[in-house]
């Protein structure tokens, strides 16, 4: 499968919103919490996906012309990580649509944000998911991502992953 990666628009708000609605409702029809908040994403989680859109940090991935995944990636993530004297990547947001899963799209995806990566010569990719979702710990940790502690924010808590490069 051809993958083509576009940086998310501000036009593309929805779209980003839409993709993590149709995670949620794959997720709790598969019986996991994560992400419930955003069958009905309060405020705060709207705003934040705003401002990852202004700030390119949403890349949509497709294809043939279908949207089959995005992730935000960032360089910084204070409220997860504070501050950190290491230059990293942050994965949030990675989204496989539920059309699409099984087909290994999330490994070619993280495959394509190392290679990324190693061009702005960074060395750390960090990431976090829900502390309890033990199937999303392990295929990170599968990944080779460490887990390195825990955060607790408003709406869970987390596992917070990294991994050298």
């Amino acid at each position: 499968m051809e993958l083509k990666f576009v940086t998310a628009q501000s036009s593309d708000f929805p779209v980003v919103v839409e993709l993590l609605q149709k995670a949620a409702r794959h997720l709790k029809e598969s019986g996991v919490d994560q992400w419930s908040y955003w069958l009905q994403p309060p405020e705060d989680k709207l705003q934040w996906v705003q401002q990852g859109v202004n700030a390119a940090e949403f890349t949509l991935v497709y294809s043939h012309s279908i949207l089959v995944g995005m992730y935000r990636l960032m360089k910084e993530d204070i409220p997860y990580w504070g501050k950190q004297d290491i230059a990293a990547f942050y994965i949030h947001s990675l989204v496989i649509h539920p059309d699409f899963t099984g087909n290994r799209i999330g490994v070619k995806l993280m495959k394509a944000i190392e290679k990324m990566a190693a061009s702005h010569r960074i060395g750390v990719l960090r990431l976090d998911c829900l502390a309890n979702n033990e199937k999303l710990c392990s295929y990170y940790k599968g990944m080779g991502f460490k887990p390195v502690g825990t955060v607790h924010m408003p709406h869970s808590t987390n596992q917070l992953f990294e991994k050298h490069l």
